[in-house]
């Protein structure tokens, strides 16, 4: 058995609205999009960001939006990182902090509550 990662999948509740946030503030390269569903590339992976559509099949049409996506993303010089997208207008959660092993992280959310880690590494 062989498994790669394809994607990380999260819930908006405008597929067009969140587009100000992923592509024109993040910077992501939208590479796909439908009236429900929006893929981007990244360095390192995809992203798909999909709204909540009744028509997908049983089992995949109960969704959550908001909250902790468990999406990091790497960066580098966290505090200057967090004062660009804070004078964007882009929701702070919590302050970059120093962690344990000496790296720093911060979170960040999109308009609908869905909260990214930043992470900076220092080796």
């Amino acid at each position: 058995m062989k498994f790669s990662l394809g994607a990380h999948l999260i819930f908006v509740s405008s597929v067009e609205a969140s587009k100000a946030f992923y592509r024109d503030i993040l910077g992501f390269e939208l590479v796909e999009e439908n009236p429900h569903f929006t893929e981007y590339t990244l360095p390192g992976g995809r992203l798909y960001v999909e709204e909540k559509n009744p028509s997908r099949a049983k089992g995949f049409d109960s969704v959550h939006i908001g909250g902790p996506t468990g999406v990091v993303l790497a960066v580098e010089n966290i505090r200057a990182i967090v004062e660009e997208l804070r004078s964007k207008g882009v929701q702070v959660i919590i302050e970059p902090v120093e962690q344990v092993w000496g790296g720093w992280n911060a979170v960040i959310a999109d308009s609908d509550g869905n909260e990214f880690i930043l992470d900076e590494d220092h080796a």
